[in-house]
């Protein structure tokens, strides 16, 4: 049955989490010197440029001339995350944190990294943090949420995901939040939920990237499962046809490489061989009664 494939397949869903939008405004610092404002301004630029290892030696220069700089130990954290580094990043953003534990923005963060790196009960502990301060932090809100759901809380991740819901002013922050309240109500059996919330994620992104055209390929392959859990057996034909037929257009290989793990010539099987049986029998017999 194909929610017997659920599992390996939930498992390769787009790792959304990973790809929060941190602040990108340029921060004051605090209690500068001229040789630290002039380094740290020129790594902000090589940053902005996407130039990560010269943006850190100028970071580098910068903290060596203001070593207790939150903003600093902040902005080198950030560059890290951009690296892929989070065991960097945690050593940073902890130092930031020591030494201004009311600065919000790299504790968000902070919980953010820790709940990227699977140490929940800390990530939560951060966010809440922030949130006790700051209630419209959509990256401590999500953090929170995402602590609580990979301890299956759901009726806490719910609340901290609806929260993000109803603020709707971080688009990569609302899609991570409407997938994983689907999520939910996909594993507690609530398909109708389910059909609901991935149609509104569907209409949060923007199908201009590889990425977000995958999320929209991912959402309508689950809005398809979800009809046939309902065995509403024509909708789930219909939303995979219209899935087929929008893969027809896809030219990116990455995103056709990961479509191919949803297995749709079996799926559509099933659901062909399914409107078959629901057809025989609706179909009245015609033979005599004895």
């Amino acid at each position: 049955m194909l929610e017997k494939k659920l599992k390996g397949i939930t498992a390769r869903v787009l790792p959304l989490f990973a790809v929060y939008h941190f602040a990108t405004a340029v921060p004051v610092l605090a209690e500068p010197n001229s040789r630290s404002i002039h380094s740290f301004i020129v790594g902000n630029l090589l940053e902005r440029e996407g130039k990560l290892d010269d943006a850190l030696k100028s970071y580098f220069d910068a903290l060596d001339n203001d070593p207790t700089s939150v903003t600093i130990l902040d902005s080198i954290a950030e560059v890290y995350i951009k690296r892929n580094n989070p065991q960097m990043a945690l050593f940073y953003l902890r130092d930031a944190v020591k030494h201004e534990p009311e600065y919000l923005e790299a504790r968000s963060k902070l919980a953010g990294v820790y709940v990227t790196n699977s140490d929940y009960d800390k990530g939560l502990e951060h966010a809440l943090f922030v949130i006790s301060r700051k209630p419209d932090d959509v990256l401590a809100l999500n953090s929170a949420g995402e602590s609580y759901y990979k301890m299956r809380n759901f009726t806490e991740a719910k609340k901290y995901f609806g929260k993000t819901v109803e603020l709707d002013n971080d688009e990569s922050s609302s899609v991570f939040a409407w997938h994983r309240i689907w999520m939910m109500d996909f594993s507690e059996g609530k398909f109708r939920d389910a059909i609901d919330n991935l149609k509104r994620s569907i209409w949060r992104v923007d199908n201009n990237s590889p990425d977000d055209r995958l999320i929209v390929y991912q959402n309508l392959y689950y809005i398809t499962i979800s009809y046939y859990n309902l065995e509403e057996f024509d909708e789930a034909k219909n939303h995979l046809d219209f899935l087929n037929a929008a893969l027809g257009y896809e030219r990116d290989e990455y995103v056709s490489k990961r479509v191919k793990s949803f297995n749709l010539k079996s799926v559509e099987k099933e659901i062909n061989n399914a409107i078959q049986r629901s057809n025989k029998k609706a179909t009245p017999s015609t033979a005599i009664p004895k």
